[in-house]
């Protein structure tokens, strides 16, 4: 089909030219435009009051830096910390005793490992007296245990028979801790022990201790002791 020829198609069907029809089709045309404005600015005002909600949720939501486990651990980008406690109080001032005495016992000796009793005694100072035991909380255990590492390993035994030679003997270069019932007054306390090495390797006294610059320290002894 030739150009000529579509132009007659397209004139067949065009609008009769009548006066005004130019200004009908431009205010038609503004209509549209105005129209189309119009939905174009309401979406956008239901697009803003949807993000309204959203934006207020993310702001309350804590921010993964600083967001608190309940086990107590801070998670960050950097990984996780963990504060783990130290050892309770009545485990260091343990620790400072059954340092001093073992020290006091064989004066420079490096005990490779030391066996204490798994429950307190009465007769730790006055062996004339039952033992009465009180078993030494697991707790208890583990702080003592973390606190005296430095100083040496420790084992706890439910007794003293399995930890000795024929001759009496504490194995494997070893002494043998009993604690007495320690009582904390504050910054102070009074601390029964006995440590043992052999049958005429031993001594028990109620040491004194007090706790200077946050570290528990023995101070002095109090009442009857025993040595063999």
């Amino acid at each position: 089909m030739s150009e000529r020829e579509l132009l007659d198609l397209l004139a067949q069907d065009a609008p009769v030219a009548r006066p005004g029809l130019a200004d009908d089709v431009i205010n038609r045309a503004r209509h549209t435009r105005l129209r189309r404005g119009a939905v174009s600015a309401a979406c956008a005002a239901v697009a803003l009051i949807a993000a309204v909600p959203l934006a207020l949720a993310v702001d309350r939501s804590p921010h993964p830096a600083h967001r608190t486990t309940p086990a107590g651990t801070t998670n960050s980008s950097a990984g996780t910390t963990t504060l783990a406690p130290g050892p309770s109080d009545t485990a260091l001032a343990y620790a400072a005793g059954v340092q001093y005495l073992a020290g006091q016992l064989v004066s420079g000796k490096h005990w490779r490992v030391l066996y204490v009793i798994d429950h307190t005694c009465a007769n730790t100072v006055d062996q004339t007296e039952a033992c009465r035991p009180q078993p030494i909380p697991i707790e208890l255990q583990r702080d003592l245990a973390t606190a005296l590492r430095p100083y040496a390993p420790v084992h706890f035994v439910s007794g003293d028979a399995r930890i000795r030679d024929k001759n009496l003997q504490v194995i494997n270069g070893g002494a043998a801790v009993t604690l007495g019932r320690i009582t904390l007054d504050g910054d102070t306390a009074r601390l029964p022990l006995a440590v043992q090495c052999g049958g005429l390797c031993g001594m028990g006294q109620t040491l004194l201790l007090a706790k200077q610059g946050g570290v528990w320290t023995v101070t002095g002894s109090t009442g009857p002791a025993w040595i063999s």
